[in-house]
């Protein structure tokens, strides 16, 4: 069937509808201005099944700013997270918006661009069979490299966090 984008939850807020919950998995086109005045979204991770990101999808305001004369304004503490190479990046560099490499970042099992105490987390609830718990990138938690998860890659995961403080 075909699916523009899925969004789980949005509250209005005022003036600002809050995105709760954003769900791209299963999505292939984000339409105009899709999240354009989510002033609480900061960021999103686009995965690679995304082909078309229309104009002021994400990571704009309507808000006027002095500089922009125009209808529609970056905002510039916004981020995209995806894969490098896709419609992600493309998108990202040709508005000006921060891009993260998802791929970049070893450790980083729930795909938010960062290796924190989340990724160990969504790891530990994996491991765990907790329902529901996605790990974003398999390949990144397998800390010890042996194509296995395990409680194994969440010490070395646990230890390494231990030591980037």
């Amino acid at each position: 069937k075909p699916l523009d984008m899925f969004v789980s939850r949005i509250v209005k807020a005022g003036s600002d509808l809050a995105v709760c919950v954003v769900n791209l998995l299963d999505c292939y086109k984000i339409c105009e201005s899709a999240f354009e005045d989510c002033k609480s979204l900061k960021s999103i991770t686009v995965p690679s099944s995304v082909e078309t990101i229309e104009d002021y999808a994400i990571g704009y305001t309507s808000e006027p700013v002095m500089w922009n004369p125009s209808k529609h304004y970056p905002d510039k503490d916004f981020t995209i997270y995806g894969h490098k190479g896709t419609i992600a990046e493309s998108y990202a560099v040709k508005n000006g918006i921060k891009f993260v490499d998802v791929d970049s970042v070893v450790g980083d099992c729930n795909g938010d661009g960062e290796f924190s105490i989340a990724d160990a987390v969504v790891l530990q609830k994996w491991l765990l069979n907790v329902a529901d718990t996605k790990i974003f990138d398999w390949k990144k938690a397998d800390l010890c490299a042996d194509n296995t998860l395990d409680v194994y890659d969440l010490c070395v995961m646990k230890n390494k966090l231990l030591l980037k403080k």
